[in-house]
């Protein structure tokens, strides 16, 4: 039934040009489908140009990317699109426009993408849900607003915008107010403020939701985040059953009042007296969901696929065969440089897009460590790290070593 729809699609543009491209194409190469890829212009060696199917180059950086991408997509005889990891899958003008040109946009429900891609209304839809939610002021749009933002929560407390992109801390009204201005004037939607939960716990439960039954595929802990790019995602989430229950029962009874069809994330922080409150929710695939590829035997991709065509799993969380403890660690370029060379220990995986040639900046990939237990995991992870170089460029590496390896990091003290 439904398998034949998935047959029928044979060729799917991939829109994503970052380090989990080639994981795409990987998992779609399983189905049996043919990849379209695009390639930088000006040309810089990209790994997965050379395991798709067909890769094509943008004609102008004058025309707009939307645009160029829906127009390659009907050249290439693409049936679907994958939107990727990043703000496309939440951009609800751009799955309408894939939509009208007669290709699938691989996701969820359209009538949820844009409600869902705004921080600020999908607080209001969790409170409306029963899911408690963090205490935040906004949206805010007056000077004398920014003044109340600040007396209400205290400081210190987080501002952010719409998408909730880049959030950040501020200590005082001067900060809170320089902070708004600046958002403001770079048009960013809906500026809002958060209550800072000193020591709090980032949890998100990668969910799925379909018609037959939905079910938790994963709790991870965003274990380590920095204000400076030091990024580690560990699954399962170190809480307590207590805790776990809530947050599992909160996330699966919010995509079911949502009436979501599909896979999803939703994000809680949990403070140091173990209540729980919900600070957002992802209808797009993330980079820390590979961890849940590793920790339970599943290729998300795939999977997130199948539910866009309705298609029902055929399986229960009991099926799930969860393996011991995964960790990413999301390596980033410090400045930018030619790639020389990439050497991978054997005991790590590593997603990437770069190859020597590449023209590096930014998130240069993911490395994956799988082990018995956290202490396992962590010991891996650094003798990973310490054989892991990327040459031609410096990286957060050292900086990663020197976190993780710290005693509380190893005994999960929080220290934020």
């Amino acid at each position: 039934m439904v398998e034949t729809e998935i047959l029928v699609m044979r060729r799917v543009l991939i829109a994503e040009q970052g380090p989990l491209t080639e994981y795409l194409v990987r998992s779609l190469a399983q189905l049996g489908l043919e990849t379209v890829v695009i390639v930088p212009n000006p040309p810089n060696p990209v790994s997965y140009a050379e395991h798709a199917t067909f890769a094509v180059q943008l004609s102008s950086a004058n025309t707009d990317f939307r645009d160029a991408l829906i127009e390659i997509a009907n050249d290439a005889g693409c049936d679907g699109l994958h939107p990727g990891y990043s703000g496309l899958a939440e951009d609800i003008e751009f799955a309408q426009r894939v939509m009208r040109a007669n290709v699938k946009f691989i996701g969820p429900q359209l009538e949820l993408v844009f409600a869902l891609s705004d921080r600020w209304t999908v607080r209001e839809m969790a409170r409306a849900a029963g899911v408690p939610v963090s205490e935040a002021f906004g949206p805010i749009s007056s000077v004398s607003e920014i003044s109340t933002c600040g007396d209400m929560l205290g400081f210190p407390l987080w501002v952010k915008d719409g998408a909730g992109r880049a959030p950040r801390m501020v200590n005082n009204h001067q900060e809170l107010s320089a902070e708004v201005a600046s958002r403001t004037l770079s048009g960013a939607s809906a500026v809002w403020g958060e209550r800072h939960i000193p020591k709090g716990r980032h949890v998100v439960a990668t969910c799925v939701w379909e018609e037959q039954g939905d079910m938790v595929l994963s709790l991870r802990d965003r274990a380590l985040r920095d204000e400076w790019g030091l990024s580690v995602d560990l699954v399962p989430a170190p809480v307590s059953d207590d805790v776990e229950s809530i947050i599992r029962s909160a996330a699966l009874g919010f995509g079911r009042t949502l009436g979501y069809r599909g896979i999803g994330s939703v994000g809680f922080m949990v403070d140091e007296d173990e209540a729980v409150v919900c600070i957002g929710f992802r209808s797009r695939l993330q980079v820390g969901d590979l961890l849940s590829d590793t920790y339970q035997g599943l290729n998300l991709a795939e999977l997130q696929l199948r539910l866009a065509f309705g298609e029902n799993i055929g399986w229960t969380s009991e099926d799930l065969q969860p393996k011991g403890c995964s960790m990413a660690i999301r390596i980033h370029a410090v400045g930018h440089g030619i790639v020389t060379s990439v050497s991978v220990p054997s005991i790590a995986k590593f997603e990437t897009n770069i190859m020597e040639g590449h023209f590096a900046s930014g998130l240069l990939g993911v490395l994956i460590v799988s082990g018995k237990t956290r202490q396992a995991v962590v010991v891996k992870a650094v003798a990973a790290l310490s054989e892991f170089s990327i040459g031609g460029l410096n990286t957060d590496v050292k900086d990663h070593i020197k976190a993780i390896a710290n005693f509380r990091f190893w005994s999960d003290e929080r220290v934020n």
